[in-house]
């Protein structure tokens, strides 16, 4: 599975280049007169005009507004050409923006499906903290059913494994605090399970430990 870093919303972002962009060879960065909050990003330059070209960009350099880049930049789609200095710069949800997460989601779960094909759910004993072990790789596949909010936790997790954890709201919605220790960086959602999941409905999220202490997490909808 390629595991994707997510591009980043920065609907404030405007921008103008400081000097041309050469196409051939194809600069990898641009010269703006701002950075961006948030990377990596996508950015659009002469958005609405003949121009208009779609670039990534990963991270930026400069201190100042003369000296400010963006760096490790290419070029998506659009005009195949030399941008010239004060062309305007935008950074707007694209499709890109939005694919990104269902490819993402797409990805989980032909991971799980490929690499444990024949796993079984587990059934996680309702408790204050439930315990997920990644063990095994049959054990990859969790059901649970909170009676009132909890907590989970997972147990010899390796980066790079895949999971899904199935949950059955019951008529009151409850909240359910994920894996103590680690930061998740929700891909599309943010895990807030007492709004996702409709009261007597059951939700599916899925998880890829990145690191040590950090996971990426995806809703996968809910019936």
């Amino acid at each position: 599975m390629n595991t994707i870093t997510p591009y980043l919303a920065n609907d404030k972002y405007r921008a103008s280049l400081r000097s041309t962009w050469i196409a051939t060879p194809a600069d990898t960065s641009l010269a703006v007169t701002a950075i961006p909050t948030n990377f990596p990003a996508i950015i659009t330059v002469g958005w609405g005009t003949d121009l208009q070209t779609v670039f990534s960009a990963t991270g930026h350099s400069g201190s100042t507004p003369s000296d400010y880049a963006l760096t490790g930049v290419t070029r998506l789609k659009g005009a195949n050409q030399n941008l010239p200095a004060q062309t305007s710069i935008n950074c707007l949800n694209h499709e890109e923006f939005f694919n990104q997460y269902g490819q993402s989601i797409n990805d989980v779960i032909n991971t799980v499906n490929s690499s444990v094909p024949n796993a079984a759910w587990v059934t996680v004993a309702d408790g204050t903290t439930m315990a997920l072990d990644l063990a095994s790789g049959l054990n990859r596949k969790f059901k649970i059913s909170p009676t009132v909010d909890r907590t989970l936790t997972i147990t010899n997790p390796l980066t790079g494994t895949p999971f899904v954890v199935r949950i059955t709201q019951p008529a009151t919605a409850r909240v359910i605090t994920w894996f103590t220790g680690y930061t998740i960086t929700w891909q599309g959602t943010d895990g807030v399970t007492n709004t996702a999941i409709a009261l007597n409905k059951v939700g599916t999220y899925g998880f890829i430990v990145t690191g040590a202490n950090t996971l990426d997490g995806f809703f996968m909808g809910s019936n």
